[in-house]
């Protein structure tokens, strides 16, 4: 079947339009291709690895402050450095919230629960639960520690101003026995200086025991109270308000609740929160390990993410060069299909004028 030119011309028209159609859609297309790449990186992967590093910068808060709590023996300084301490604790838990729930608000999209990070992330957290528990129970001991100093130091407060007044009974006992006379006045002399000696001896005793900052010496105590009993014994040599001092004097020391008792609670304390220390120094370091395998997997998401951004683009390019190639060709194929269907009618006609022209 022969056609006419103008259905030549415009069949070939229509054909390269259509080309240039597939080109155009085929370039739309990779585009948004390589445009969901990079929202992928932009509005998934980075915020993810924000929220890491904004974690890891959190711990490493906490841990700071947990050092700055245990140097402060002020309660009022420990209270504010414990409400900061829980504030940066609070930030913690919503940049990894984030990472696992997303968080609208910081522009974060919840990962794949079934993704690596979110496994990593999951891990994540047991640790710094742990690390929570124990870095309270140091606040608490240290806490504890610093008030049962204070309860101490104020008890022997007390006892100084009985050691005091016990020895003043004691030097003007002395003195009345100077000039006194009669039956047993040595044994009550010597009741007197010994009563003195025993009283200098027990307070040095409770001034080393208060000055101990690591472990308890029940030596000191079994000692004090041995020497209590000494004392005992020399009563009946001594008066009345003597004695009466003297058991006021005892009992801030050795009583229930009392000087040893506080002192021991805050050796305890202070036991307990080297312990708890040691614990959240080893768990700090693993949640250090944790974050940074967190980062790690979401920054590998991220390279991920541009291989195929990148991926995109290359395909998107290799098409593009690809149907631009056989477009061009394909319209100069037409090109010349056309012109050769155009140039052959019309010589036939010029050949044909010619000869009539001619008289052929």
């Amino acid at each position: 079947m022969r056609l006419n030119i103008g259905t030549k011309l415009i069949g070939g028209f229509l054909f390269v339009s259509l080309l240039v159609a597939l080109a155009g859609i085929l370039g739309i297309y990779n585009i948004g291709v390589v445009g969901k790449a990079g929202d992928v990186i932009l509005y998934e992967k980075v915020p993810i690895a924000d929220m890491s590093m904004e974690a890891m910068v959190d711990i490493f808060a906490t841990r700071d402050i947990l050092g700055e709590f245990l140097l402060t023996e002020d309660p009022a300084g420990l209270k504010s450095i414990e409400g900061e301490y829980r504030e940066i604790s609070s930030e913690f838990d919503r940049h990894v919230d984030a990472i696992v729930k997303g968080d609208p608000s910081a522009g974060v999209i919840a990962v794949d629960p079934k993704s690596d990070v979110a496994r990593k992330v999951s891990d994540l957290q047991e640790l710094h639960e742990e690390f929570e528990t124990h870095a309270n129970e140091l606040m608490g001991h240290h806490t504890s520690h610093i008030e049962h100093e204070a309860e101490t130091a104020e008890a022997m407060e007390v006892f100084d101003d009985h050691a005091r007044l016990l020895d003043q009974l004691l030097a003007a006992y002395e003195v009345s026995l100077s000039r006194a006379e009669g039956k047993e006045l040595d044994k009550r002399v010597d009741a007197s200086m010994e009563a003195k000696a025993l009283m200098f001896h027990m307070k040095a005793i409770v001034e080393e025991y208060v000055a101990l900052e690591n472990v308890s010496k029940k030596e000191l105590r079994e000692e004090f109270v041995r020497l209590t009993k000494e004392f005992d014994s020399l009563r009946r040599h001594l008066t009345d308000d003597i004695v009466q001092e003297y058991e006021d004097f005892k009992v801030i020391a050795i009583g229930t609740g009392k000087m040893f008792d506080l002192k021991d609670e805050a050796l305890e304390d202070e036991r307990e929160t080297r312990e708890h220390m040691k614990v959240v120094d080893e768990l700090g370091a693993r949640v250090d390990k944790a974050l940074d395998a967190v980062e790690e997997s979401s920054v590998s998401d991220m390279h991920r993410a541009m291989e195929s951004a990148d991926a995109a683009e290359s395909t998107s390019r290799t098409m593009l060069i690809a149907v631009t190639i056989i477009a061009l060709l394909v319209g100069i194929f037409i090109g010349v299909f056309i012109t050769r269907g155009i140039t052959r009618p019309l010589a036939q006609c010029v050949e044909f004028a010619q000869k009539v022209a001619s008289g052929d």
